[in-house]
């Protein structure tokens, strides 16, 4: 919950004490108002050219810890000799001696700067996240020191809250101690804002470092996993229905249960609507016996080169009609590819399972069919329902008739998008949110915004200055996806692509990407910027904003036309 800056840890961290610090800032609900920095360098440090403060934690009107993190398991001092981790030859120099020459040299730093901060009360503390210190000396005083006993059987909100009372009160009994004077009520907000002011450019140097896609990708992939346990509560029925919102991890765990299946020695069919989806799931999973194809790439599969050639691909009727009613002839011909699917795994169901001719060429592809086989489906049918006009619960009872029945799973608990990017978006499209829950709970780095454009110029001007912005804030221009509300040729992006530098989606590495929220479904980056919304108002703009906004694994930023703002101010 704290605000942490940089807002990831770098992959590349080999600390798992310090990893593990920063996870517990991130989920104590009581560090609400705290702000802090980590992996702060002091360049000006007094015995070294380079030092290093681990965690620099600023809690409002309370004081300021700087934490030095060691994570050894095993930690020895025998004559005036420290031995960090078994292997260890032994240093002279303390962990305690350590923190203190880099609290000493902010504190000179701070001078240089904005004096009045090198008066707030800074304490140093060691913390050894995996063993027991068991010894004393002259050359730290216990209350500098937290071992892992202490520091694993609290919140770390309540054991620094514990220690900066002790600090305060040794400080207020030593009347030596002149520059701390008028410290008992800061650092205040506003020296907190100065403070990272001041310090921030030294930290965006280990910001800019980090893969944002790739750090916030192992966060959510930590959290998603945590959802497994759905699919260990249902492993025992051989046919389930999952539902839930945006974010909630279906499309992670419908790969999950098909790698299972696979596993079992089960030749798997996994079905999608999109085309990007299907590609990155292909590229990930697929094996010989896992085939992952979208519904109408498994028609197309099936039905000859002549009759392709033969139609009109442009028009719906091609899709929903004529192909599939042309592969449900080949199939019922074809005994070898009929019923050569042992476990069919459906993701994006809503989608799917809306058009009965889709359905019944599946159901000759599954062994034992929809009624009897084995098959997982995953799917929003409230939110996401994107291509059809019928209700969730007419899809679903439409589906019900085709099985014996089936259990059906809910899942709340978002572990994608951060609660406070989430809850904008539902604020905007005046939905109910859906969560139990948000795993998520930190602060964004970039703050997610809406703007208003009264022509096409104002929009190409504002989503420019967004770009840039976002790309100052050290973000790569591969970790933005610019969504439209419109079909992708006939978006803003689509006119101008040269100007913003931008290339329509095909998952580069090194470029800003458009395309429609359509073709985006399933997939995330970490900054949406959505465009070309003229209302939301309607229940299919609410459906698309909502669809966009929750691919945002970071932030998102809605370019809205001025008829959003009359509505926005009426409701």
């Amino acid at each position: 919950m704290a605000n942490l800056i940089p807002r990831v840890m770098s992959p590349n961290n080999p600390s798992d004490g310090e990893i593990h610090l920063f996870k517990r800032f991130e989920q104590d609900e009581n560090t609400l108002d705290w702000h802090v920095l980590h992996s702060l360098n002091i360049a000006h440090h007094k015995t070294q050219v380079m030092g290093e403060i681990d965690f620099l934690v600023m809690i409002p009107d309370i004081c300021v810890f700087a934490i030095e993190v060691k994570a050894h398991r095993f930690v020895k001092f025998a004559h005036g000799m420290w031995y960090l981790g078994k292997d260890s030859k032994g240093d002279s120099k303390s962990p305690f001696r350590q923190v203190n020459d880099a609290t000493f040299s902010l504190i000179e730093y701070l001078k240089t700067k904005n004096n009045d901060l090198s008066h707030l009360p800074i304490f140093p503390l060691v913390l050894f996240t995996h063993t027991e210190l068991n010894c004393e000396s002259i050359e730290w005083h216990p209350a500098e020191v937290c071992c892992a006993k202490e520091y694993r059987k609290q919140p770390i909100s309540t054991l620094l809250l514990k220690r900066a009372k002790f600090f305060k009160n040794r400080l207020n009994n030593n009347t030596s101690v002149k520059w701390q004077s008028n410290f008992e009520s800061r650092p205040s907000d506003k020296d907190i804002h100065n403070l990272i002011d001041v310090l921030r450019p030294e930290i965006e140097l280990f910001g800019n470092e980090i893969d944002t896609r790739a750090s916030v990708a192992i966060e959510i992939e930590a959290f998603t996993k945590e959802q497994f346990v759905a699919l260990d509560a249902m492993a025992d029925n051989p046919r389930v229905l999952f539902k839930g919102p945006a974010g909630v991890g279906k499309t992670v765990l419908a790969a999950e249960v098909a790698m299972r299946a696979k596993s079992e020695g089960k030749n798997v069919l996994f079905l999608c609507k999109n085309t990007m989806l299907a590609r990155f799931l292909r590229d990930k999973y697929a094996t010989e016996s896992l085939t992952i194809l979208t519904i109408t790439e498994l028609l197309e599969s099936i039905v000859s080169a002549e009759f392709k050639q033969s139609k009109n691909r442009q028009v719906d009727s091609y899709w929903n009609s004529e192909l599939p009613e042309e592969a449900y002839g080949v199939l019922l011909n074809d005994e070898q590819t009929a019923k050569s699917y042992d476990f069919l795994v459906i993701d994006e169901a809503q989608d799917i399972l809306i058009n009965e001719n889709w359905l019944d060429c599946v159901e000759l592809l599954v062994d034992k069919g929809f009624s009897s086989g084995n098959w997982y489906v995953f799917g929003d049918f409230d939110f996401q329902n994107l291509y059809s006009l019928y209700s969730s619960t007419n899809i679903l009872e439409s589906f019900q008739q085709r099985t014996h029945g089936f259990p059906t799973f809910k899942l709340s608990i978002n572990c994608r998008n951060i609660k406070k990017v989430s809850d904008l978006s539902f604020s905007l499209c005046s939905l109910e949110l859906p969560y139990s829950k948000h795993l998520r709970n930190n602060q964004p780095i970039a703050e997610s915004k809406y703007y208003f454009y009264k022509s096409e110029s104002e929009l190409k001007k504002k989503l420019l200055e967004q770009i840039k912005y976002l790309v100052n804030q050290g973000f790569s221009p591969s970790d933005i996806v610019i969504l439209s509300k419109v079909a992708e040729s006939k978006s803003t992006c689509f006119k101008y692509a040269s100007e913003f530098g931008a290339t329509r989606f095909d998952f580069c590495e090194n470029s800003l990407q458009y395309t429609s929220i359509h073709k985006f479904k399933g997939l995330e980056a970490p900054i949406i910027i959505l465009v070309d919304f003229d209302e939301i108002e309607s229940e299919q703009s609410k459906k698309l904003l909502y669809a966009g906004a929750s691919r945002a694994t970071e932030s998102v930023i809605y370019l809205f036309g001025s008829l959003v703002r009359e509505y926005l101010i009426k409701n």
